[in-house]
């Protein structure tokens, strides 16, 4: 459980953004935004792997990649969006006193 708790924390903290901002429009090409946010993203991983509890209590957060990507959310996204904050406000809990998962969230951000 620790293993499937630290990839939910990785996924809804950095995993999501950063696919998002790799590919904003379809003009726009990878290697046009990666050197524009990648530093940012390297930097919050050196952070993240300094502090594995603000990930979990959400202290932490990713800074904004200055990325615009346009939002698409219809009726039966805004409700898996729902689930999915409820889901991780329950693995979030569960992962405040797990210190295995703290030491996973660590080698995953220093794995850099």
């Amino acid at each position: 459980m620790a293993a499937l708790r630290s990839m939910a924390l990785i996924s809804d903290s950095v995993m999501w953004k950063v696919l998002r901002a790799v590919k904003p429009t379809a003009e726009q090409h990878v290697l046009d935004v990666l050197p524009m946010f990648w530093p940012k993203v390297h930097a919050f991983f050196v952070e993240a792997a300094k502090n594995p509890a603000g990930i979990v209590d959400r202290s932490l957060e990713m800074p904004d990649l200055g990325v615009a990507t346009a939002p698409s959310e219809s009726a039966i996204g805004a409700k898996r969006s729902e689930r999915a904050k409820a889901d991780m406000h329950r693995i979030c809990a569960r992962s405040e006193d797990a210190p295995l998962v703290q030491r996973l969230l660590v080698s995953a951000f220093t794995a850099t």
